[in-house]
C-alpha cells in the first residue's frame, strides 16, 4: 500500500515561479528603474516631519545635496571640476550601493553592494563641520506579482549615524513611489547584532577558565608521562587529569582495531551521516545565498540531487545509533550485573545521562547564545530578517530542561538542539522496551515494540491529514496552502512520539545483537536481505522525486510517506548492522556545524554563485565538513570528555587502565561506555 500511494501517484504538478512574469508587469519594470542610488539620493525629500534624527538628518540632506549638485556638474552641464565631497563622499556612496545585476530570470533576487568599500567612508565636512561615515544597509522588498510575493533586497550605502528604522522612514516619503510602496524592512547589520551583557563576560571567563585548566593539565600529564615517567597518586590529581588536552586528544583521535563483540559497522554508518548532515545544513543555507536559486532548483530535481533534498533521513540515522547502542549496552550491563529492577541503577541510568551529556551542551549553549552571535558583525551575507537574534538569551533555561521542541519551539535556542532535546525525551521513555526485554524475554519485548510502532505510525497519518502537512520538510516542494506554519516542524519533525519509530527498530536490533552472539545466515537469503535492504533506503531516500519535482501529492501517498519512510530507511539500515555484526558483510560535531557554517558564510561578502554540485562541495561544503570537525575536536577534548570523566567518578564508573585505549568509531567499549557520542 505504502509503495502504491507514493512511488506511483502523480499530483497537479505546480511548475516553479516562472520569472518572466514580472517582466511582464510594467510596475515591476519601472519598480527596478527606481533602484538607483543616483536617483534615491537625489530626489530625498527631508523638508517633512520625517522623525530622523539630528545627526541622520543633517548627514542625508549634506549627502542628497551633494549628489543633486554632482548629477547636476557631471551630468547635465558635462563640468567635470573634483571635489572634495564628490571623491570622498558622493561618488563611493553612489558606487558601493547595489546595482541591478543579470540573472533575474534565475532566481537572483539580491543586488548586492560593495561592503568594504562602503565602510572606508569617512568624509569631514567643513562647512558643517561634521563627519559622515558609511553605514551598509539592506532594504527589503515583497513584490506582489501573479498571484504570488518575491522578496528582493537591494543594498545601499547610506550615512552610519541613521538606523534602519530611520532609513525606513526616508523610503516611504514618496521620493521614491514604487519603492516606498513596496518596501518592508530596512536591515542595518548592526542593529541587529546582540551586545554583550553581563552574563557574556561570565560565559567568557568560565570557559576560558576551563581551557586553561585543560592546557595546564596537558602539560603535567605530558611532562609526568614522558619525561618523569611517573604519574602522581590522590583524588587531586585524578581529578586534575580528567582535564588534561594531551589525555583527551590522544584518547579522541587514537585508533585501535575492533574487538570482538562490538559492533563495528555503526562506525561508518555515524561517520557517513554527519558529513551527510552538514552537506545537508550547508546547503539550507546556501539556498539563501545562492544569486541564481533556479539552477539549483533543477539540480535537486534530479536523481543525485535528492541526497540533498533528502538529507533529513541522516537525523533517522542517529536516532537508530541510539537505539541500536542503547539496548546492546543497558542489556548488557543489566545482565550482567542483575540490575534491572535495582532503583539505585534505574537512577544511575537517568542521572548518568544527564550528567554526560549536559555540561558540553550547557557550556555550548551558553556561548553561543551570549558571545558568538555578538561576533556576527560585518556579515552583509548574515544580513537577512531574523538570522541573529537574542532567542537563546531570552529561551536557554528551555533547553536546559531539554523541553525546547515543545516550548518556545518558533523562537529555539540554537536550531539544531531540537535533536538533543527529542533524543533525552525517547531515553526517559526507554525503559518500556528494555524492560519486557530484560524481564520477559523476546516475545514481551516485540509485542511491547509492536504496540509502540502502530501508535506512532498511527499518529503520523492522523497528523497529517488533520494539518494537511507535506510528506517532507523540503521546502522547494509544492506545498499545501491549508498546511499552519511550522505545523510540520513541530507535530512530525520534531516530535519524540514520531521520532521514537527508528529509536524502537534501532533497540530491536541493538537487542539481537545482545542476545544472539552468533548467527548463522543462508548465503540466497543474505543476498536477497542485502537487495530488500537497499531497495527499503533507495526507497526512502528517493520516494519524493516525483513531489520535488512539482507534482503536489494527495493526503494518502504524503502520509504513507511520512509515516513509514523512517521505519524503511531504519530496516534498511538494520540488516546492514546483522549482516555486518556477524560475519556477512558526533555529538558536538552536530552542535558546533551551524556555528561553523554561518562563520564561513559570513565572512564572504559577495555573493554565492551556484556553478555545479561538484564546485559547490569543493568550495562550500568540504571546508564546513574539515572545520566542523576540527572546531568538534577542541570542544570534545576541552569541555565534553573531562566533564564526563567527572561525570564516571561521581557514578562510581570502573576505573580506566592507565593506557589510552579508545573506542571503535561505532562509539562503543567492552566496558559499556560511550565514546563521545554519549548515547547512553
Amino acid at each position: 500500500m505504502f509503495l502504491i500511494s507514493f512511488l506511483f501517484a502523480r499530483g497537479t504538478s505546480e511548475a516553479d515561479g516562472d520569472m518572466t512574469d514580472y517582466f511582464y508587469d510594467a510596475e515591476f519594470r519601472s519598480l527596478i528603474q527606481e533602484l538607483s542610488a543616483e536617483k534615491f539620493i537625489s530626489n530625498l525629500d527631508l523638508s517633512g516631519n520625517l522623525n530622523l534624527s539630528e545627526n541622520c538628518a543633517k548627514d542625508l540632506e549634506i549627502l542628497s545635496n551633494g549628489t543633486k549638485t554632482f548629477l547636476d556638474n557631471v551630468i547635465r552641464t558635462r563640468e567635470f571640476g573634483k571635489r572634495d565631497i564628490d571623491t570622498k563622499l558622493i561618488i563611493p556612496v553612489i558606487d558601493a550601493c547595489g546595482k541591478l545585476s543579470p540573472g533575474i530570470l534565475r532566481g537572483r533576487s539580491r543586488f548586492i553592494g560593495s561592503f568594504e568599500e562602503c565602510m572606508a567612508i569617512d568624509y569631514y565636512n567643513e562647512q558643517a563641520l561634521r563627519r559622515i561615515r558609511g553605514g551598509y544597509f539592506r532594504v527589503l522588498l515583497q513584490i506582489p506579482v501573479a498571484n504570488s510575493t518575491k522578496n528582493f533586497m537591494w543594498d545601499v550605502c547610506l550615512p552610519a549615524s541613521c538606523t534602519g528604522k530611520e532609513l525606513h522612514t526616508a523610503f516611504t516619503d514618496g521620493s521614491l513611489p514604487l519603492v516606498g510602496k513596496y518596501i518592508a524592512e530596512v536591515i542595518d547589520g548592526f542593529e541587529k547584532i546582540p551586545k554583550y551583557v553581563t552574563a557574556s563576560y561570565i560565559v567568557g571567563v568560565i570557559l576560558l577558565l576551563t581551557i586553561a585548566i585543560c592546557i595546564v593539565a596537558g602539560i603535567v600529564d605530558y611532562y609526568n608521562t614522558n619525561v618523569k615517567k611517573q604519574q602522581p597518586k590522590g583524588l587531586g590529581y585524578t581529578i586534575l587529569m580528567n582535564f588534561s588536552l594531551y589525555k583527551n586528544c590522544k584518547y579522541v583521535i587514537a585508533l585501535t582495531p575492533a574487538k570482538k563483540g562490538q559492533i563495528s559497522t555503526l562506525n561508518c554508518i555515524r561517520a557517513v551521516s554527519m558529513i551527510w548532515i552538514i552537506i545537508g545544513h550547508t546547503f539550507s543555507i546556501s539556498m539563501a545565498a545562492f544569486d541564481n536559486p533556479l539552477d539549483v532548483r533543477d539540480m535537486v530535481k534530479t536523481y543525485y540531487g535528492q541526497f540533498l533534498s533528502n538529507a533529513y533521513l541522516s537525523v533517522d540515522s542517529f536516532f537508530f545509533l541510539t537505539g541500536a547502542l542503547l539496548a546492546f549496552l543497558k542489556l548488557k550491563e543489566f545482565e550482567a550485573e542483575h540490575t534491572i529492577l535495582s532503583a539505585r541503577a534505574w537512577l544511575k541510568f537517568y542521572v548518568g545521562r544527564i550528567l554526560r551529556m549536559s555540561p558540553a551542551y550547557y557550556l555550548l549553549l551558553v556561548f553561543y547564545g551570549f558571545i558568538f552571535t555578538s561576533w556576527l558583525y560585518n556579515m552583509p551575507t548574515l544580513m537577512t530578517p531574523g538570522p541573529v537574534d537574542e532567542s537563546c538569551r531570552n529561551n536557554w533555561w528551555i533547553n536546559f530542561l531539554y523541553l525546547n521542541n515543545f516550548i518556545r519551539y518558533k523562537n529555539m535556542c540554537l536550531v539544531v538542539s531540537w535533536y538533543l532535546a527529542t533524543d533525552f525525551q525517547i531515553y526517559l521513555f526507554s525503559p518500556l522496551l528494555l524492560l519486557p526485554f530484560g524481564l520477559f524475554g523476546a516475545f514481551a519485548g516485540l509485542a511491547m515494540a509492536s504496540v509502540l510502532l502502530v501508535i506512532s505510525t498511527g499518529l503520523n497519518i492522523f497528523q497529517v491529514y488533520h494539518f494537511y502537512l507535506p510528506p517532507s520538510s523540503f521546502r522547494l516542494a509544492p506545498q499545501d496552502p491549508r498546511t499552519p506554519k511550522q505545523a510540520f516542524k513541530f507535530w512530525i519533525y520534531y516530535m519524540p512520539y514520531i521520532r521514537c519509530q527508528v529509536v524502537i527498530i534501532g533497540m530491536l536490533v541493538g537487542t539481537l545483537l545482545q542476545k544472539r552472539k552468533t548467527m548463522r545466515i543462508n548465503k540466497v537469503l543474505n543476498v536477497i536481505l542485502w537487495i530488500l535492504a537497499f531497495a527499503s533506503l533507495g526507497t526512502a531516500l528517493f520516494g519524493l522525486h516525483d513531489w520535488i519535482n512539482g507534482h503536489q501529492w494527495e493526503l494518502l501517498p504524503r502520509a504513507m510517506y511520512s509515516a513509514f519512510s523512517r521505519p524503511l530507511w531504519a530496516l534498511g539500515l538494520s540488516w546492514m548492522v546483522i549482516s555486518s555484526y556477524y560475519g556477512y558483510g558526533a555529538f558536538c560535531a552536530y552542535l558546533v556545524q551551524i556555528m561553523v557554517i554561518a562563520m564561513l558564510f559570513g565572512i564572504d561578502h559577495g555573493s554565492l554563485h551556484y556553478s555545479g554540485l561538484c564546485d559547490w562541495l569543493i568550495r562550500a561544503a568540504l571546508p564546513n565538513i574539515v572545520l566542523t570537525f576540527a572546531v568538534a575536536l577542541f570542544w570534545t577534548c576541552m569541555f565534553e570528555l573531562p566533564f564526563q570523566k567527572l561525570a564516571n567518578m561521581v557514578l562510581g564508573k570502573k576505573k580506566r587502565s592507565p593506557a589510552i585505549k579508545p573506542v571503535n568509531g561505532a562509539g562503543v567499549l567492552e566496558e559499556g561506555k560511550s565514546k563521545t557520542m554519549n548515547w547512553t
